[in-house]
């Protein structure tokens, strides 16, 4: 009898407790959890603002806003929040590199403990004059020396006439012509030259811009993107060597294989590492860094790359340039990351 007087006493502390805490918590109300822009033009800034009322009891806090976009921005008016009082989140969108329906969402974080997290959205339809596609070019496996080409339709439905002029590429392996469908399409060709990519190139972007008679867009970019079929495969392609021990020395091993019946053989390898730390000095960065063995076996080769024990804390990137026997690719490049700790 006596321990479940006990028992229901303390029941009832935890109870009393509870409330009492409650009573004292701020709480986060928003006025409406979501906002329609309706339909916007292509490149069109919009804003609005979602507020909210502290209905607590304490002192409201707002600890983080993060968008789900680099396309929108949001900040509070400052950070504290009395009870009572009423607050705005500005939120701003631009809609620069969209088309059609989209959804964007904003999450305010506070220490509200019954809703620590809330997420507000924002909507909006984005209408276009111009319409590319496909929007990203992709040309996967192309192989050096070969070419390969692609096509955009660019089109429009509110303009009476689709006009494109100064159509250019940023980069010297691609190459563009135009060839006009009708009123409202014209077909770009878009041609990417294989034996213009450099040898230590395997992943390369490029963009294809032109200019069109839209008050809304006048300025079309479209990416290129190209994956290069190279006749030396690295396994991996990339080395990560974060979190590393300081004075620990840590192996990693690549295997380069030929896609072809060519025996390959590694005859120079060259360290571009430099460390972050600007204090540094840069010229005993990648001999302090990094130390590289080559391993030629069976027509395959493999490199030896081993963190050195003098390696300063910080983090070092760069790349590994392997110099090969194959002249389709005469060297190889491996990017290189870490940090030693």
């Amino acid at each position: 009898m006596k321990h479940a007087l006990i028992m229901g006493f303390t029941l009832a502390l935890a109870t009393f407790w509870g409330h009492a805490q409650d009573e004292k918590a701020p709480k986060v109300e928003f006025e409406r959890m979501e906002h329609d822009f309706g339909k916007i033009d292509k490149g069109a800034k919009v804003d609005t603002v979602f507020k909210f009322k502290n209905t607590g009891t304490d002192i409201l806090e707002i600890k983080d806003v993060s968008t789900s976009c680099g396309c929108t921005s949001a900040k509070p008016e400052k950070i504290s929040y009395q009870p009572g009082e009423e607050g705005n989140i500005p939120v701003s969108f631009n809609s620069g590199r969209f088309s059609g329906p989209i959804q964007k969402n904003v999450t305010i974080v506070t220490n509200d403990p019954i809703n620590p997290r809330t997420v507000v959205k924002i909507k909006a339809d984005v209408i276009v004059d111009i319409m590319t596609k496909p929007p990203t070019v992709f040309i996967n496996n192309l192989k050096r020396g070969e070419s390969n080409s692609q096509e955009i339709l660019v089109s429009t439905e509110r303009l009476e006439k689709l006009e494109l002029s100064e159509v250019k590429a940023d980069q010297p392996f691609i190459a563009t012509a135009m060839e006009r469908v009708d009123d409202k399409t014209v077909k770009l060709i878009v041609t990417v030259d294989g034996s213009k990519i450099p040898a230590s190139e395997s992943r390369l972007r490029g963009f294809v811009t032109f200019n069109t008679n839209s008050q809304s867009q006048p300025t079309v970019k479209t990416n290129v993107n190209v994956l290069v079929e190279n006749p030396v495969t690295a396994q991996p392609s990339s080395i990560y060597m974060f979190g590393s021990k300081e004075g620990q020395p840590r192996e990693a091993m690549v295997r380069l294989i030929p896609s072809s019946d060519k025996k390959l053989a590694l005859s120079d390898v060259t360290v571009e590492v430099k460390h972050a730390n600007p204090e540094t000095p840069n010229e005993k960065h990648s001999a302090d860094i990094l130390m590289t063995e080559i391993i030629n076996e069976a027509g395959e080769a493999t490199l030896k790359i081993t963190l050195s024990d003098k390696a300063a804390k910080g983090r070092f990137e760069g790349a590994i340039v392997i110099k090969t026997n194959i002249s389709e690719q005469p060297e190889v490049r491996i990017p290189v990351r870490g940090s030693v700790i």
